[in-house]
């Protein structure tokens, strides 16, 4: 039965159901004072947010962005609200509402790689992670939101083979989701799923022991990657 209902799902997602829409924008960056009085950063979203596989906390993804902040906002205060193993809808409804959101807040979010794993569809997704983004926007209109795609999570060697090229497309469809919902909520969009296939060759060793989650070097390499767009919406326009 299951074999029947992913056969269906792939003949569904080849319809192609999200595209990109609309032109350039500009994300929503913190006003001048913010440097002086300091950023506050809420971390939402999943275990990914929350760093597990990493060695130690100050390896996570959440402390190498915070530590980095630190560096140029002295001031910089962080809160970190990811739950391992939410989706998106989760995130929306117990997460977002913590966010103590100001005029020089800066929330950053990682979800939807559960959404993938649970085999959400595309429509799906594309509406939960716009609520996302809504939510977010309305409590903090005035701040900086920085939003993370998806790696292709089908390389993960964890998952069965029958199920790669359908997470692969749910990857690739999530992140088309999420660009849309940052264009339309004025924040800024980390791309990762073209990444996490140039780095495909090294793919486990960018891997903790449990095959999913990132281990110190693949924390690493996404606050690499996500700190250019965070450095480039705090500062002032």
């Amino acid at each position: 039965m299951k074999s029947l209902y992913i056969v269906v799902l792939s003949a569904v997602l080849l319809c192609n159901c999200t595209s990109a829409h609309g032109p350039p924008y500009a994300p929503v960056r913190l006003a001048p004072a913010c440097a002086q009085k300091g950023v506050q950063l809420t971390i939402i979203g999943d275990s990914l947010a929350r760093g597990w596989g990493a060695s130690a906390p100050e390896n996570t993804f959440a402390s190498l962005v915070y530590a980095a902040i630190r560096r140029k906002r002295p001031n910089t205060t962080m809160r970190n609200l990811g739950r391992p193993g939410a989706t998106t809808d989760e995130i929306a409804r117990i997460e977002v509402p913590h966010i103590r959101a100001d005029a020089c807040s800066l929330v950053v979010i990682i979800a939807g790689a559960n959404d993938v794993q649970k085999l959400y569809t595309p429509h799906h997704f594309g509406v939960s992670y716009a609520k996302l983004l809504q939510k977010v926007r309305v409590l903090s209109p005035k701040g900086a939101v920085v939003v993370l795609g998806l790696p292709d999570v089908s390389l993960s060697p964890r998952i069965p083979w029958l199920l790669r090229p359908v997470e692969s497309r749910l990857s690739k469809d999530a992140n088309t989701s999420i660009a849309a919902a940052a264009r339309d909520n004025g924040a800024a969009f980390v791309p990762l799923y073209a990444l996490s296939h140039n780095e495909s060759y090294r793919a486990k060793s960018l891997l903790s022991g449990d095959g999913i989650h990132p281990n110190d070097e693949g924390y690493r390499i996404m606050a690499d990657t996500a700190l250019p767009s965070i450095m480039m919406v705090l500062q002032a326009p």
